[in-house]
């Protein structure tokens, strides 16, 4: 079992998180403190599975500072520390949440998303985007829809610019209008279908003038 009492949740795991339904939310949270706590991994997946997976290599690193930081303590009296914990226990556990959404360069935090180490080509292409929340919103759907590629996030940033969009909710705007439009889609029909066919009847004209050609 860990042996960690705290560990530093930043503001981008969480915005990371809330692109998820309420319940899946909640397995990812649950998953994020099984993981840290426990040392237990729920088994995940879908969505739930790919933001986990994203956040696991950060969540590891703060689990391996924080076990650090217990063993240099371990100088301090024991009976203390005991005595301590009957009047606190509580306060042992918290999580510090970090407001600063941008605690790391954007390099840092795609490379923590993607779970691997970029490109010298993909650093070129990435140093001409300008860190804003909209880019790293781009940057978090790409995660989602299981595309961790840099020229898709590119695409998508170009559709940002062509359709003016300018911040998070403008681009969850055009989302939703998206889906919607998709729903409502009707599918106009060719005037044949559905078309009673009218049978023509011959006349004895007609018929008698078939009957001559076919004696000849």
């Amino acid at each position: 079992m860990s042996t960690i009492n705290s560990f530093t949740l930043y503001r981008e795991y969480y915005d990371l998180i809330t692109l998820l339904s309420d319940k899946e939310q909640a397995n990812v949270l649950l998953a994020i403190a099984k993981y840290m706590f426990d040392d237990e991994e729920i088994k995940l997946s879908g969505k739930e599975n790919k933001v986990f997976v994203n956040l696991k290599r950060p969540l590891e690193k703060s689990k391996n500072k924080s076990k650090n930081a217990n063993k240099n303590k371990s100088n301090q009296n024991q009976n203390e520390i005991k005595s301590k914990s009957n009047e606190d226990t509580h306060l042992n556990v918290y999580v510090n949440v970090n407001d600063n959404v941008y605690v790391k360069d954007i390099f840092s935090f795609i490379e923590n998303n993607f779970n691997r180490t970029l490109s010298p080509i993909e650093y070129e292409e990435i140093s001409n985007w300008e860190d804003t929340e909209l880019t790293r919103y781009a940057i978090k759907q790409s995660v989602l829809n299981g595309v961790c590629n840099i020229k898709y996030i590119s695409r998508i940033l170009d559709s940002y610019k062509q359709k003016n969009i300018k911040t998070v909710q403008d681009a969850q705007k055009d989302e939703e209008n998206f889906k919607n439009k998709k729903q409502n889609k009707i599918t106009t029909k060719p005037e044949w279908v559905d078309k009673e066919i009218e049978e023509e009847t011959a006349t004895e004209e007609e018929i008698e003038k078939l009957r001559q050609r076919m004696k000849r």
